[in-house]
């Protein structure tokens, strides 16, 4: 699980400062043009499939077996669930239109749609990070164990 959610950090940290970023510039256009030609086999969603699908794997495996604190499960759970909500959005309503063909709505510029991605994904980004400092500190407090103190006196 750990390594899922860390792939899905590391995912969305890279669109952050690779992707994003090259929409900024003058002409909008370009990048566009050049990212719907790059795509032709693939696209970055298959990447976030992946780990995602996994930890929703570990996290039904992890909910039928209780390996799994019910109220961590419970907001872990709650934390992938708007993750996907939000992924989903940028997927379908914003990044199908940055990276391929699809026209762009009245209103929808190649700026303001980079900036509503930007924004959702710092989002992201810090939901993941919270699962992540979550998951990780309940689960090595759990592993991790307690020092003995013994109170040892001089006589």
């Amino acid at each position: 699980m750990i390594l899922s959610i860390t792939m899905i950090l590391s995912g969305l940290i890279y669109e952050q400062i690779v992707f994003i970023p090259n929409f900024f510039n003058r002409n909008g256009i370009e990048p566009k043009e050049l990212f719907s030609k790059f795509h032709v086999n693939t696209n970055p969603v298959h990447y976030h499939l992946i780990p995602t699908t996994i930890l929703l794997i570990t996290l039904i495996i992890s909910w039928t077996n209780q390996l799994i604190e019910k109220n961590l499960l419970k907001s872990i759970l709650i934390s992938v669930l708007i993750l996907i909500s939000l992924t989903g959005y940028v997927v379908y309503f914003i990044n199908d239109k940055l990276y391929f063909k699809t026209p762009l709505e009245e209103g929808d510029s190649i700026i303001s749609l980079t900036m509503k991605w930007s924004f959702i994904n710092i989002i992201r980004i810090t939901t993941v990070f919270i699962l992540f400092i979550k998951f990780y500190f309940k689960t090595t407090r759990e592993i991790t164990p307690t020092p003995i103190h013994t109170n040892s006196t001089s006589d």
